[in-house]
């Protein structure tokens, strides 16, 4: 159930995949700012403003849930917190 940055508008809040300071792959609420042209978009999330590419995977929050395809399961958005 995963689209790209590019099929949001925006305004729209997503889940994009990241990484914590320790290195560790997690999923991270964003918020799609603007586009920047030739496939770029800017992103912010938890206050950082993140210049990315339009066709990098993200995933639709519906009513604060996400679907969690390794799992094949909705997962609550604020399971994601470290």
């Amino acid at each position: 159930m995963s689209q790209k940055v590019s099929d949001f508008k925006v305004g729209d809040e997503f889940m994009v995949d990241g990484l914590t300071p320790n290195g560790e792959l997690v999923k991270t609420k964003a918020k799609l700012i603007s586009y920047n042209g030739m496939n770029k978009y800017v992103v912010e999330s938890d206050g950082i403003t993140v210049l990315t590419e339009g066709n990098d995977s993200a995933y639709p929050i519906i009513d604060d849930m996400v679907y969690e395809s390794e799992i094949d399961e909705w997962v609550d958005i604020n399971e994601y917190k470290y």
